[in-house]
């Protein structure tokens, strides 16, 4: 799946795992914080993943142009980070880590790509 551009050096993405204990509560949270926050630029894509071994533990995947946009865009977002955390209830926050594209690039598969 591309996300942006080939051959784009500054992209990145970062992962946020945490433990919710009310999915419910954290859903509605997170469609108030994307709504509340959709002036930002540079986000290509925010997805929202849940384990099956344990739907508490949830991993948002954030896709951005760079890692200057990301910060530009926590900076124009002000406190609706921190309100969404608690209006979700406080989810305990396990890992939170920003990635850089390495020198391989974007590998594809050809099973995977036509799927």
């Amino acid at each position: 799946m591309a996300v942006f551009r080939p051959g784009a050096a500054d992209l990145c993405f970062r992962t946020v795992r945490m433990r919710v204990s009310d999915w419910d509560r954290f859903r509605d949270a997170m469609r108030w914080l994307i709504e509340a926050s959709k002036d930002v630029k540079g986000c290509g894509a925010v997805v929202v993943y849940r384990s099956d071994q344990d739907p508490s533990l949830v991993c948002i995947v954030e896709y951005w142009e760079s890692p200057e946009l990301l910060a530009a865009a926590y900076e124009q977002m002000g406190n609706a980070p921190w309100e969404m955390w608690e209006r979700a209830g406080q989810p305990e926050q396990l890992e939170d880590v920003m990635w850089r594209a390495s020198d391989l690039g974007e590998l594809t598969f050809g099973s995977l790509a036509t799927a």
